[in-house]
């Protein structure tokens, strides 16, 4: 082999090297960007887990609760009571909106079948309003006259309060959470104190309690 041929022989070689290492190089570079690539894709979905965690645990979660019952005056002027729905928010965010309205009747014959618990017994014009994180927030007091306490009071027909809610949490705020209650009130006399005759006792002289009307028209969704 001429001078010529051995230094071009030479060359090859150490060009097939260098291809090689060239070679071995951009694969060991492919395999750690695929690695890197896998570690930043695990942060991500870490990332956005945890983010989804905190979200859960933020969101605005809206109830009813039972009625508050305060004395009040009927329509003519009479001693009667009011009751007002509390609902309480237990997120630690605001909602997006809330919007309820509740309704009251006596029944002196008990509950029509026909009775459409979607809808108030008068019209009523609901305004859309917030509730902050861990708020809660009372509807305006409704009732009835004192004769139809008077004849619950005797066990002469149903006191029903019923109403419907919705409300969407800041994370969702096209989603609507509905709420619906209806709540039967089992209605008593107050005695009265012998000694103060003219002091009521109760609530303007009523003992009231709440309980379920029916399941399905309680629900929290």
């Amino acid at each position: 082999m001429t001078n010529d041929e051995s230094q071009t022989q030479r060359r090859t070689d150490w060009l097939i090297v260098w291809t090689g290492a060239v070679a071995l190089f951009t694969l060991l570079l492919v395999a750690a960007t695929v690695i890197s690539d896998f570690f930043i894709f695990q942060e991500w979905k870490t990332s956005l887990s945890n983010e989804n965690k905190v979200e859960e645990q933020l969101r605005a979660v809206v109830g009813s609760q039972s009625g508050v019952v305060a004395p009040a005056k009927d329509k003519n002027g009479n001693n009667s009571v009011g009751i007002s729905i509390q609902f309480q928010n237990f997120g630690g965010t605001r909602t997006a909106y809330f919007w309820a309205w509740s309704s009251i009747g006596y029944f002196k014959d008990g509950v029509p079948n026909n009775l459409d618990l979607s809808k108030p017994n008068i019209q009523i014009d609901t305004v859309k309003t917030v509730i902050g994180p861990n708020a809660g927030y009372a509807l305006a007091p409704v009732g009835v006259t004192k004769e139809e306490m008077d004849a619950a009071a005797t066990g002469k027909g149903i006191l029903l309060l019923w109403g419907r809610a919705g409300y969407a949490d800041i994370y969702s705020p096209k989603t609507e959470q509905p709420i619906q209650f209806c709540q039967k009130f089992t209605v008593t006399m107050a005695p009265k104190d012998p000694k103060n005759p003219n002091v009521l006792g109760g609530v303007n002289g009523y003992f009231i309690v709440a309980s379920n009307y029916k399941n399905d028209c309680n629900s929290n969704k």
